[in-house]
């Protein structure tokens, strides 16, 4: 099982990660977001284990692609990176609970 920090350190920035409510009105089954500014990950409360844990993923990518500039090196929209980080989230997630990838 993948353990969800209370924070940790990624290319020089310290990240919070904070479990609370998400409201947005325009998406209403949102589960997580994160805000690059402050350096936060906030997580829905009360997911399953392994939809938290694939969340948490999720937004670790979204993270990658700002801090390498993927998105806005290589002109992809912010529509087009949901679809890669989902399906890269998706995969990489896979990896680890079926131990693919060790992560203890």
């Amino acid at each position: 099982m993948l353990k969800i920090p209370k924070s940790f350190r990624f290319m020089g920035k310290k990240w919070t990660v904070v479990y609370r409510d998400i409201p947005d009105p325009q998406r209403p089954t949102t589960w997580a977001t994160t805000y690059f500014g402050p350096q936060v990950i906030y997580l829905k409360p009360g997911l399953h284990p392994d939809s938290l844990a694939q969340t948490f993923v999720h937004e670790l990518l979204h993270i990658l692609f700002w801090e390498l500039s993927l998105n806005r090196s290589n002109n992809i929209d912010s529509e087009k990176e949901e679809c890669l980080v989902d399906a890269l989230a998706n995969g990489l997630y896979a990896l680890i609970s079926e131990k693919v990838i060790d992560v203890r």
